[in-house]
């Protein structure tokens, strides 16, 4: 029994994504070597990605604390930290190659993660900044969307796991 159709869906929209990547992993591989390998496919992930991340922030704060008036991700940053201290030693296992990924251990108030930086440079200049939207970015991105989402959701809103990472959170 799913507990929540709402949360339900958004954790079969971070399963759809990791699809995409998955799809992307077929071409080039997801280890560090590759990390600045970018591509128009590798750019619309980290936007899409990224849109996505930004929402369940959203959410999330706004089940936390009704009252934030946090509206931008350095907004969300005190919020999810103050729901959930240790947020910043989250982790994902990329279970293909074993890697530990920690999306959010650059954080701090005001400084976002690179990866979410580079989200925005290429969203706001794209023909000048395409080379942000790479696998290294996308793979971090995609980690922090699951490992959020993950928390967010809860286990009784989880029809299938991931594919691609175990999380702890």
């Amino acid at each position: 029994m799913i507990a929540n159709a709402n949360k339900a869906r958004h954790w079969r929209y971070f399963l759809l994504l990791e699809g995409e990547f998955e799809t992307t992993m077929a071409f080039i591989e997801p280890v560090p070597q590759n990390d600045a390998v970018f591509s128009l496919q590798l750019a619309k992930q980290l936007l899409t990605i990224c849109a996505q991340f930004e929402t369940i922030c959203r959410l999330r704060v706004a089940e936390v604390n009704p009252e934030s008036k946090a509206r931008n991700i350095n907004g969300f940053y005190p919020e999810l930290l103050n729901a959930k201290p240790h947020f910043n030693n989250a982790w994902a296992m990329l279970l293909t190659t074993k890697e530990l990924i920690r999306p959010f251990a650059e954080w701090k108030e005001r400084s976002p993660p690179d990866w979410w930086t580079a989200h925005n440079h290429v969203k706001h200049n794209p023909s000048l900044q395409l080379e942000k939207g790479n696998m290294g970015n996308v793979r971090f991105a995609l980690a922090g969307l699951g490992i959020l989402t993950h928390y967010y959701v809860g286990t009784g809103s989880r029809l299938h796991e991931s594919r691609l990472f175990t999380f702890s959170i």
